[in-house]
């Protein structure tokens, strides 16, 4: 702003000379120049304030010279009070630009940046601007807008680039800035790119803050565009241009991120980024993400190796914030590798050490999750009874609840299982997996026996959820329980003769009502011949998709399939229960991916009864590449590390 500074110097005498006659005493010229010439601004302000006319065409001259005294010296409040004064109706024109240049800067350092931005773009809409204030403060606070601004200060000022090459190349780098902060990241690109192009071409002690700044964003820009080979090229510049910055760190993590999103090689940056981070805790943030890259590509020990180190703070002094974090992945380890024993005493002692951390309710779930996963009951409901008595409000505690009851279920304890189940449905009434448990609750007081409790739950399964309790053919239960409720015992010969009443195997509802007559067969060992014969004729002629079949018909066909493979592999035959779970799986997607999955690790576990290794491991993969985040897809991690 020198260049403008001198205009605006020579603007104010020439101005207020003309204006002398004015005042009384001394004229204008002489008090600005006995003013200027002053050694301390207090000096400055003094003669201003004494010079100072109440009203008239001299006033507004001697506001601004005021502002602009206190701005120079810092007192912007009081630079703020100078320009408030003035009356801007009768402000001369060629002025305004000035006045509005120091009471923007005013308002912006007293903390009032909108009304700043509001008083620069009213000087922009005018089109009456003769200097490029307004458009570089608007620039340098606002948040929208960037492209269109700078395209209105080229269009207004075509000859700013030559007659202020420093302010021009400034404009640039201001533009940058606020187009990061509007998002506009091609725009910043452009703008960082342009402004590190021509500072290197016209010298200005300017730049030594700037350029570094501008190298980082630029970096920074081309990695949020999704342009990772240049970003990383952009952040090497940046950080061998000025290695002592403060955002080299920030880079060099940047760079790990932008190789991992192009498919190159990671890991000269993560090492990059662990030598320049500033503190212990950013060292030991690198080591993590390091880690983590080691871990995705099954580099156990390595990853083991650096966070030890962050866990037990050899890698600094003592151990920090992330210690914590390094010890919760280190478990995940030792589950990953199916090393459980250590998992759990890895995740102890986050709880032990750091229980007010986020992550000891975590460790305490994933305890609990991993014992239920490797079909360990009794610890599995040890663990999940401690998560919910520290934990009653967690954030797994839908889940701990959930898989808690099933443990107890498989544990034989329907008592306790119903417990957990009935508080689920009564905290979490709007759950994704709440038909799950009204199919466990309707399983375990079907098993006790309470038949009137069964039938509540059946009803209000359907009431609540009428689409998925059709898939377990809830109104078969309904009718069943109804019966048994009223004193009656709906034996084996009545589901026989609805099963010949509906046409057996030759309709939908016959094969509904012969999959409730095997069931009910299967139950006793001297009808199980029985029950195969019916469920084989259930599946007879099922065609290879199903996806043409109606919903009901395809699960009754399912569940089927799923009783068969069961029966098939209590006799022995293990080759056929795995064709029998494979159909079973194919007919359950798309409808239900927990049976679904299930199936198909009933069908692994067949084969590999049956010594087909290999189609076991395939089967389990597709579990684990279909239903990621299922319970299924974990045992079958664990079932595959079994089998390797």
């Amino acid at each position: 702003m020198s260049t403008n500074r001198h205009r605006f110097i020579i603007v104010c005498i020439v101005c207020c000379a003309a204006l002398s006659p004015l005042v009384s005493q001394e004229v204008p010229r002489d008090i600005f120049l006995r003013a200027r010439s002053a050694s301390r601004p207090s000096e400055t302000i003094r003669l201003l304030e004494e010079a100072l006319p109440a009203s008239g065409s001299l006033r507004p001259w001697f506001l601004l010279e005021l502002a602009r005294t206190e701005g120079l010296s810092g007192n912007w409040k009081k630079s703020r009070s100078w320009s408030e004064l003035q009356d801007t109706d009768s402000l001369p024109e060629e002025i305004r630009d000035h006045y509005m240049y120091w009471y923007g800067r005013a308002l912006e350092e007293e903390g009032l940046p909108d009304r700043a931005l509001i008083l620069y773009k009213t000087r922009i809409d005018s089109k009456r601007a003769s200097e490029p204030f307004a458009y570089t403060g608007y620039l340098r606070i606002a948040s929208t807008g960037a492209e269109g601004v700078i395209t209105a200060l080229d269009a207004a000022f075509p000859l700013y680039r030559h007659s202020d090459p420093e302010g021009f190349i400034n404009s640039r780098y201001l533009a940058g800035l606020s187009a990061v902060r509007e998002g506009n990241w091609v725009f910043a690109e452009s703008m960082f790119a342009r402004f590190l192009e021509l500072s290197a071409t016209v010298p200005s002690d300017s730049w030594t803050s700037l350029r570094p700044w501008a190298s980082w964003y630029r970096g920074w820009t081309l990695y949020r565009l999704n342009r990772y080979t240049e970003a990383i090229r952009a952040f090497s510049v940046y950080i061998d241009g000025w290695p002592g910055h403060e955002r080299t760190w920030q880079a060099a993590t940047a760079s790990v991120l932008a190789a991992v999103q192009s498919s190159s090689d990671p890991f000269v940056h993560a090492d990059r980024a662990i030598r320049l981070a500033p503190t212990a805790a950013d060292r030991d943030e690198s080591r993590l993400l390091k880690a983590s890259l080691l871990i995705d590509r099954n580099r156990f020990d390595e990853a083991s190796n650096l966070l030890l180190a962050v866990a037990d703070g050899t890698g600094s002094s003592t151990p920090g914030a992330a210690a914590p974090r390094a010890l919760f992945m280190l478990a995940d380890i030792s589950f990953r590798t199916n090393r459980l024993d250590e998992a759990e005493s890895r995740w102890r002692r986050i709880i032990d050490r750091y229980p007010r951390d986020q992550l000891a309710e975590e460790a305490q779930y994933r305890i609990a999750e991993q014992w239920h996963v490797a079909g360990e009951w009794n610890r599995a409901t040890s663990a999940y009874v401690r998560y919910r008595q520290v934990w009653p409000s967690g954030r797994f505690i839908d889940s701990a609840l959930l898989s808690g009851a099933d443990a107890w279920y498989r544990q034989g304890d329907r008592d306790m299982a119903i417990l957990w189940w009935e508080e689920y449905v009564r905290r979490f009434p709007a759950a994704s997996a709440l038909s799950r448990a009204y199919s466990g609750l309707l399983s375990a007081y079907r098993d006790k026996s309470e038949w009137t409790a069964a039938l509540r739950i059946a009803e209000a399964w359907k009431a609540r959820l009428p689409r998925e309790a059709s898939y377990e053919n809830i109104d078969d239960h309904i009718a069943e329980l109804k019966l048994i409720r009223n004193g009656q015992n709906p034996d084996s010969a009545a589901l026989r003769s609805a099963w010949n009443r509906a046409g057996k195997a030759a309709t939908a509802e016959g094969r509904t009502a012969g999959l409730r007559l095997a069931r009910s067969l299967l139950a006793d060992f001297s009808t199980r011949s029985e029950a195969k014969s019916i469920l084989e004729e259930v599946v007879a002629r099922s065609p290879e998709v199903p996806d043409a079949l109606p919903v009901q018909d395809r699960i009754t066909r399912a569940s089927a399939l799923s009783l068969l493979a069961n029966v098939a592999r209590d006799d022995g035959d293990y080759e056929q229960s795995a064709r029998y779970f494979l159909s079973a799986g194919r007919y359950f997607a798309g409808l239900d991916g927990e049976r679904s999955a299930e199936a198909l690790y009933g069908a692994a576990d067949s084969f590999l009864l049956a010594g087909k290794r290999g189609d076991a491991r395939q089967t389990a993969e597709t579990i684990r590449a279909t239903w990621k985040d299922s319970v299924w897809a974990k045992r079958a991690a664990i079932f595959l590390s079994g089998v390797q």
